[in-house]
């Protein structure tokens, strides 16, 4: 899921993300959220303000 909205010269990010690590040799994956703020300054976006999250453990999916 990925949500993405503008206005003028800010732009925010809201999206569902899998982070892929691997610890000693096993493989992980993890759900998680990300949340962004962007502002156009000059002729480029930067990132003003960034949150990665990963839900409560058992948390069932759609439930925040």
């Amino acid at each position: 899921w990925t949500s993405v909205s503008a206005a003028g010269a800010v732009a925010w990010v809201a999206a569902d993300s899998t982070v892929h690590t691997k610890v000693g040799g096993q493989e992980m994956s993890s759900p998680t959220r990300i949340t962004a703020v962007l502002e156009k300054r000059g002729d480029k976006w930067l990132i003003v303000q960034f949150h990665h999250s990963v839900p409560a453990a058992g948390q069932p999916e759609g439930k925040a």
